[in-house]
This record gives structure tokens, C-alpha cells and sequence, in this order.
């Protein structure tokens, strides 16, 4: 099955096998058919989340910095993550290299770019918590950033471990939780196709800056 037609088939609510349709996405010889850039050294096959040349999920989440819906139906190329504000290492990295890209992307004279950044902790990630995290980590609230959140911790799990494929598990100690979690961030193309996968703890935000000006370029 083509990964086109598992975009289509998951859309229309078709019933499939979601497992061979899983299968069909990951790697082959039709993954370039979907991307621009030429295959990374390391795919990521194994992850279980997307990578080259899968589709993202078509979810719609709630921006807390406009109070309204975003779609991963992006018009052009984006960044996309996943964290909870409360991490005390990992999330921090990832939101830093991010912020990092920016203004790599930004220094070269590019547009900056788009960066969706999902919560997996809405219970204690609100609106005002997500808002005063931004400002900590200098992101500017009326610019390319949306901080998206689940409306409750069952849709947190639908969406980020039952479409994305990233995994996160609660872990209590004292009375106080945290996670462990996948860390990645995800290079979409402008058709809705992962480019890249960036699954390092601290991601470099010049690697992840050339790859989008190649894109941008590869798209034009």
C-alpha cells in the first residue's frame, strides 16, 4: 500500500489493517516520493513515530497563545515537538535548540520558521502555565511558535501516542509525577511529509537549520 493511500484511506475512516498500513509507511523504495531532501544516514525505522517520508497525523490541537485550533495541515514547512514544562532536562533542550534554530534560521537570512510544540501534561501544563514557560524560554508568543495542548490527559494520549507514535509514561515519586518520554522534533515538508527526525537529547540547531534552508530551497 502506497503511503499516499494510507493517508487517504485513514482520513476517510476506510477500514485497514493499521498495522500493515504502519508497515507500508515505514521505509521502502516509494519513501522518496514524498520528500525532497535525499534519506538521512539514519531513518528511524524502529522509532514507532513518523519518519522520511511518512505523512503526519491530521490532528487539529488548541493553541494557547490564540485560543484556537491548529491543524498539522500546514501550508508550508514546519517543526513540530513534543513536551511538558514541568521536565527538568530533556524538554529544556529541545524547546533551547528550537529556539536556537530561530535565530540560526533567521541570522541566514531566512523567514523563521514554523514550530508547533505539543504538552503531553495538560492537567498541570494551562494556558498561563505554557504562557509564563514561553516568556522563560524566550519565545515570542505573537510569532511562529504555537504551544499546543490537549484538552485532558486522554487526548493527550490519543493523539501523541496513538497518531504520532511518541511514548510517554507517568512515573510518581512522593507524590510529585514526571515522564519519561521519547524526545524528537519532526522536519515537516510543505505537502505533509516528514523530512527529518531529530532524536537526540540536545539537537543541533545549526544541522536542523541547514535542513530546512535545503528544503525551502528543494521546494521552490
Amino acid at each position: 500500500m502506497k503511503r499516499r493511500d494510507c493517508l487517504r484511506l485513514a482520513a476517510t475512516g476506510v477500514g485497514f489493517s493499521a498495522a500493515g498500513c504502519v508497515s507500508a509507511l515505514r521505509g521502502g523504495d516509494d519513501a522518496d516520493e514524498n520528500a525532497y531532501l535525499e534519506p538521512p544516514d539514519d531513518i528511524h525505522e524502529d522509532g514507532g513515530y513518523p519518519t522520511y517520508g511518512d505523512p503526519v497525523p491530521d490532528v487539529d490541537l488548541l493553541d494557547i497563545f490564540t485560543d484556537e485550533y491548529v491543524s498539522t495541515r500546514q501550508e508550508g514547512e514546519y517543526l513540530m515537538t513534543f513536551f511538558y514544562s514541568f521536565c527538568p532536562t530533556e524538554c529544556i533542550w529541545i524547546i533551547s535548540a528550537l529556539t536556537h534554530t530561530e535565530a540560526r534560521v533567521v541570522e541566514n537570512g531566512g523567514e523563521p520558521p514554523r514550530i508547533l510544540a505539543a504538552t503531553f501534561d495538560p492537567a498541570r501544563d494551562t494556558p498561563k502555565r505554557l504562557t509564563d514557560y514561553a516568556e522563560r524560554m524566550g519565545i515570542e508568543t505573537d510569532g511562529g511558535w504555537s504551544f499546543l495542548r490537549p484538552e485532558d490527559e486522554k487526548r493527550a494520549d490519543e493523539v501523541i501516542t496513538g497518531r504520532f507514535g511518541v511514548s510517554f509514561a507517568k512515573r510518581s515519586t512522593g507524590g510529585i509525577y514526571d515522564f519519561l518520554h521519547d524526545t524528537l522534533i519532526l522536519l515537516v515538508n510543505e505537502d505533509g511529509y516528514v523530512e527529518r527526525t531529530y532524536t537526540n537529547e540536545e539537537p543541533n540547531p545549526d544541522v536542523i537549520a541547514s535542513d530546512i534552508a535545503d528544503l525551502r530551497d528543494a521546494q521552490a
